[in-house]
């Protein structure tokens, strides 16, 4: 089963923009239970929505691991400050204490999702060279 929630994201002064959130049952696992959170946003001109961005994540007990953040497009780091801030709030209004990430250099990408979460205040540890890549462990208290 599905969970929607709908937002406004502003774009400007005067512009904001609607997105939907749709937060969905994946598996269960011995721990707890992984979940995922899409965000979609309309288009002005169709009726349907874009996809924005995913983020997949794990419940172990007051501990929250995401395992996946995507966004299409991290051009515009607005919707992704947007998508994390509304997923932190989140999980702080389920009792959650700490959120934890992993993040691979395994794409381009790597050192946006870095500057995300380190202007979302999380806590950045480099765990070295693993696997032939480049990770770090981001955490934050909330």
């Amino acid at each position: 089963m599905a969970e929607l929630e709908v937002a406004k994201i502003k774009k400007g002064l005067f512009k904001s923009e609607r997105v939907v959130f749709e937060n969905v049952y994946v598996r269960s696992t011995p721990e707890g239970e992984v979940r995922e959170i899409t965000m979609y946003r309309e288009t002005p001109n169709e009726e349907e929505e874009t996809k924005v961005g995913t983020i997949e994540y794990e419940i172990e007990g007051d501990t929250v691991k995401i395992h996946t953040i995507a966004m299409e497009n991290w051009d515009d780091v607005n919707y992704a400050k947007f998508f994390l801030n509304y997923f932190l709030k989140k999980m702080k209004g389920l009792g959650k204490k700490k959120v934890v990430a992993e993040l691979y250099d395994v794409d381009n990408k790597t050192h946006a999702k870095l500057s995300l979460f380190k202007s979302m205040k999380f806590t950045i540890d480099s765990t070295g060279n693993m696997t032939g890549y480049q990770s770090w462990i981001l955490t934050r208290e909330i």
